[in-house]
């Protein structure tokens, strides 16, 4: 009976971590606030902007919910700005996250968390998107030949840094190379799933392989003729959360860029 009770009791603290809780904004006080934003471009002319408010720290799970005269508003160094709305992060959340939607893709971008005269506003949250970019070399669409390989382009960043790669579909994988414009596809890295007991498994890429701008999954296996693929990109830069959120915080912004192509023998 015990060990019975101990297992729902597990199993009931999993559900609560994975569902979250929410709390009333004028329950807490900024000083006890944890800010997690995110910036996110993918090339369509639009910014999401994400805010996650939590009770505590990183590690929080219990999430406000605005009531009263607490909002949060994105803002554009253009000088348009917009309420973000609340919206849940996936279909089994008991909590809300703020969403907005800013037309540009590229500049600064401020959240202010504004209160009533009852609490300290946080006004400056700010982030610089990385420097937009656009994929060449690789259509959507494209049949990629897994023998000959393809190579994908774009401008490197001035600031030099990272690209951050990621790849789904039939390929899997994911990883960073220098930001140096160029990726390519070898007919290695092409490599198809593995067939084992009739479960795809993929073989994972040999990180000590890797050049500067080369995918080497070692020789290819056996597997499915054709299949749809996906790569994508992503540039990422940090910002700040405003010092009033005493708990602290991040706000990140990342140009991402993903096309899908179908792998071919």
């Amino acid at each position: 009976m015990r060990a019975t009770m101990a297992l729902i009791g597990t199993a009931l603290a999993f559900s609560s971590l994975a569902c979250g809780e929410r709390v009333d904004s004028t329950d807490v006080r900024t000083h006890g606030i944890y800010a997690a934003m995110r910036a996110l471009a993918e090339g369509n002319g639009q910014t999401a902007v994400t805010a996650d408010l939590r009770v505590g720290g990183s590690g929080s799970n219990t999430h406000l919910d605005l009531k009263g005269s607490d909002e949060l508003v994105a803002w554009a160094a253009t000088g348009q700005s917009q309420k973000m709305s609340k919206v849940k992060p996936d279909a089994l959340a008991e909590y809300y996250i703020y969403k907005a939607s800013l037309a540009i893709e590229a500049g600064e971008i401020v959240v202010a968390f504004d209160r009533g005269l009852d609490d300290t506003s946080a006004p400056n949250s700010r982030v610089t998107l990385p420097d937009p970019f656009t994929i060449a070399g690789l259509a959507p669409g494209q049949e990629v030949s897994r023998a000959q390989g393809v190579t994908m382009t774009w401008a490197a960043s001035p600031a030099g840094g990272n690209m951050r790669w990621e790849r789904s579909g039939c390929l899997r994988g994911a990883g960073t190379i220098p930001d140096a414009g160029s990726l390519t596809l070898d007919p290695a890295s092409l490599a198809l799933p593995i067939v084992d007991a009739g479960a795809p498994v993929t073989r994972p890429l040999d990180a000590g392989a890797l050049d500067a701008a080369t995918f080497d999954a070692g020789a290819p296996d056996a597997g499915p003729t054709s299949c749809a693929a996906q790569v994508c990109l992503e540039r990422d830069r940090s910002g700040m959360v405003d010092p009033a959120f005493g708990e602290g915080g991040s706000f990140s912004a990342t140009q991402r860029r993903c096309v899908a192509f179908n792998l071919i023998p």
